[in-house]
């Protein structure tokens, strides 16, 4: 199990990789926020995280957020959904999600938005996208992202913020980084097409594995688990 000085010394060696990834493509680190994936975590590494200075959390199953989300508000900033959504989970969100990452159908969307509608703020969401094109791997096809964002736009209780992208599963750091450059770039055409409705949008992509190569490429987010907390138990 990790204890609070293996967490201190990951976040550390993690801020140090961020460092240099983003100056060495000409980016302020200061830009780039770490999502530490709870998943399998127990409440007490995850305050142990917080303690050490970790802000942003994320989960990508309901039944862990209903778990341990109402036990580690010390110190959070943000609270981020990360999973494929299903449509009958989202009552559980209200008061224990900040920002849902993975919003990548019209349905989907529209169930948010009936259940967010009514509160007195509005829901942040980034739009996911199957940018690898993998079968594995949930969000909306490229060419159709246009589509979905003009529609969530519409939608009163949802604030699009951003998009989200898993990088392909493979070891060929090459392939990561062409996946990850389409990626900014459909973001960026994003950001042009709906001017004014869509500013400066929020781009999650990078895991531990990966999320140097996102940093270099324009990731404003990155969602680690096992460079933060050690592998899975």
């Amino acid at each position: 199990m990790s204890s609070l000085e293996d967490i201190r010394s990951n976040l550390l060696h993690l801020r140090e990789t961020i460092n240099t990834a983003a100056l060495n493509s000409g980016r302020n680190p200061e830009d780039v926020t770490v999502v530490g994936i709870t998943k399998r975590k127990s409440v007490d590494i995850i305050r142990a995280a917080l303690e050490a200075g970790l802000t942003d959390i994320g989960e990508n199953r309901i039944q862990e957020v209903r778990e341990k989300f109402p036990s580690v508000d010390f110190g959070i900033s943000r609270r981020h959904f990360v999973g494929h959504l299903q449509s009958n989970k989202v009552k559980y969100l209200p008061g224990l999600i900040d920002i849902v990452q993975s919003v990548d159908s019209p349905a989907l969307a529209e169930r948010l938005h009936n259940r967010f509608n009514s509160q007195d703020s509005s829901l942040p969401v980034y739009l996911q996208v199957n940018i690898s094109g993998e079968a594995s791997k949930s969000g909306v096809a490229p060419e159709a992202l246009s589509e979905l964002t003009g529609y969530c736009l519409t939608l009163k209780g949802l604030e699009v913020q951003g998009f989200m992208t898993i990088g392909p599963l493979t070891t060929d750091r090459n392939r990561i980084r062409d996946a990850f450059m389409r990626m900014y770039s459909l973001c960026d055409r994003q950001a042009t097409e709906f001017r004014g409705q869509l500013a400066s949008p929020c781009v999650s992509m990078g895991m531990s594995g990966d999320f140097d190569i996102a940093i270099e490429e324009g990731a404003t987010h990155i969602r680690v688990g096992t460079a933060l907390f050690g592998p899975r138990e």
